[in-house]
């Protein structure tokens, strides 16, 4: 049979995968952007950390940001899967040794990964007026999208993984650690 530890190590390796995986892309008419969660905590602390600077990049990537960032920190779905999703992670190595917490791991995970995309939906409209808006003023015209790439997604397979690990530990289908 199937450990429940194993199953925890393959949930904890894509959250591991998800964290160095695009999460988040832009696309302009001049260019398309993907980035991780590695360029949107860099962003984060640019902005909200001892500097408290803006980007200073004029390029459409460094307006993109002057608009997404306080979008993230707003009350609401992003703000919520920015602190889940590491949580989600932190808590599913723990749950190598105490198995029991894969429950809660695996909720964060899939609740980090739902609500990043629908809250990617839901500020797609006010990210693409910011831009047109800031460019319309220079006379310039800009046609852009935003939406969630593959970290999301991998967020919410590990947590059904650790959700179903977790279920079938319960039904004693698979080996479940004495702890």
């Amino acid at each position: 049979m199937v450990s429940t530890r194993i199953v925890i190590g393959l949930a904890a390796f894509l959250l591991f995968l998800a964290l160095g995986s695009g999460w988040l892309a832009f696309e302009s008419s001049d260019s398309q952007y993907g980035y991780t969660t590695f360029d949107i905590g860099s962003a984060m602390g640019s902005v909200y950390g001892p500097c408290g600077c803006p980007p200073s990049n004029s390029s459409i990537d460094g307006r993109f940001w002057q608009v997404m960032v306080p979008l993230l920190v707003a009350p609401g779905a992003l703000s919520f899967a920015f602190v889940a999703f590491p949580t989600a992670l932190i808590l599913a190595v723990v749950s190598l040794f105490r198995w029991k917490l894969m429950v809660v791991a695996g909720a964060l995970s899939l609740l980090s990964g739902i609500l990043w995309i629908v809250g990617v939906f839901i500020v797609q409209a006010q990210v693409v007026h910011g831009l047109d808006t800031w460019f319309g003023y220079g006379g310039r015209s800009v046609s852009s999208s935003v939406w969630a790439q593959a970290g999301a997604y991998i967020a919410i397979v590990s947590g059904v993984v650790l959700l179903a690990g977790y279920a079938l530990s319960r039904m004693e289908i698979l080996d479940s650690p004495i702890d």
